[in-house]
């Protein structure tokens, strides 16, 4: 879907304060190099943008003027430095540490060119690695990065990997950036509950945030890679953007996720996780305890903004149809009662913006940060917004 569906309804005038909530590490990574100085840049696609190590250890955030961006391309030309962010080019200014849009046109052309010749170059070199060395790489692989002779560094939706060509391991490089896009985001007993780029689930509590869920802690190494891909059922729009990360429900100290052929069942209590394999042939794209029966929405079709399906129970270690009866339900939807009004606002969309406009008339909010919200909630007078572009955001009502 390319535009915003939603309906906001609110009969009187209230003001919002905007803050980013901080804490949640991670980053999915886009492209890493080390420039003709020395200094390390890191390129993410999700709620960062770019950052900059200049030998010290520590990665500082070079944004300005676009603030947290998709990025998905850095390169260095002609002694320049240069990025394709949010479908735009621009041109680092090291003396401020500002980047301006190129506006000239043949050096866009130039710039293009350069890039795709190396876009092309470095995935021809990718399967030649795979084929030589036998390396399986992670699934969403973005860019391949070769550091020395004996490490190579590639980049993935998982974060940045390096690669030991001579022992042929691979291992996750740990760098301290907060950087997560927020697909889903709920709130439980005044807890946060998000779910992330990178396939975790979070929860805030206590102004604390605590892992639950780790989707590369459950796959072992094979299923890990690109084979979990092929896996991962995705059925036609606008459900797929919906549900493109997954989607959790919480209930009776249980949390469940739908992800691929599986429910994933998390034991709030315990922390302990088992999971559910789904009926072969079947879409499963949501489930949620009822009478301590665990039921599943088995996907059937989808209208603009609603979706029909049939119920599945999984009765004595079997999935069992309730009826060939087909059920209708709108896309994930949010009521919430507001100070003096009522806001009921389908979900937004992959490809949507938020729409200043609307927030501007109804809340007398102020978007500040460049983002595409995905989900929201709220937790008595705040409200939650997860984005694809700023992480997780608080909008808190002031009288």
């Amino acid at each position: 879907m390319k535009y915003i569906l939603f309906l906001l309804f609110l009969t009187c005038t209230n003001t919002y304060s905007q803050s980013i909530v901080k804490g949640l590490k991670g980053f999915d990574a886009t492209y890493y190099f080390r420039d003709s100085k020395g200094y390390y840049w890191l390129g993410t696609g999700s709620s960062g943008g770019i950052f900059l190590n200049n030998g010290s250890g520590q990665w500082k955030a070079y944004n300005n003027p676009f603030g947290p961006a998709h990025i998905a391309w850095i390169g260095e030309v002609n002694s320049d430095f240069v990025t394709l962010a949010d479908d735009n080019y621009y041109k680092f200014n090291s003396v401020d540490s500002v980047w301006s849009v190129i506006k000239d046109a043949e050096y866009r052309k130039y710039i293009e060119k350069i890039k795709n010749n190396f876009e092309e170059s470095n995935y021809e070199s990718i399967k030649k690695l795979a084929k030589e060395q036998g390396i399986i790489v992670p699934m969403s692989y973005n860019y391949l990065s070769s550091q020395s002779k004996d490490t190579l560094f590639i980049c993935s939706n998982y974060g940045l990997f390096s690669y030991n060509t001579r022992s042929k391991i691979i291992s996750q490089v740990q760098i301290d950036i907060e950087a997560c896009d927020i697909f889903q985001v709920a709130a439980v007993d005044k807890s946060l509950f998000v779910v992330t780029n990178d396939f975790r689930i979070c929860r805030l509590e206590n102004s604390k945030w605590g892992e639950l869920f780790s989707l590369r802690k459950q796959l072992d190494s094979n299923l890990f890679y690109s084979k979990f891909k092929s896996e991962f059922k995705i059925v036609e729009e606008p459900v797929s953007v919906a549900y493109r990360n997954g989607y959790f429900t919480v209930s009776n100290n249980r949390l469940l996720y739908t992800l691929g052929n599986r429910i994933y069942i998390v034991d709030l209590k315990s922390s302990k996780i088992k999971y559910v394999t789904t009926p072969n042939g079947s879409k499963v794209i949501e489930a949620e305890y009822r009478n301590d029966t665990l039921r599943a929405i088995d996907f059937v079709s989808a209208e603009m903004n609603y979706l029909t399906y049939k119920n599945l129970y999984y009765i004595n270690g079997s999935w069992q149809y309730d009826s060939t009866v087909v059920y209708k339900k709108s896309l994930p939807i949010v009521n919430a009662d507001v100070n003096c009004g009522q806001i009921n606002m389908l979900r937004m969309y992959e490809k949507s913006r938020l729409d200043v406009d609307y927030l501007n008339n109804y809340f007398n909010y102020k978007n500040t940060i460049n983002n595409k919200v995905l989900s929201f909630c709220f937790i008595d007078s705040q409200l939650y917004l997860g984005t694809y572009g700023s992480g997780l955001l608080s909008l808190k009502y002031e009288h």
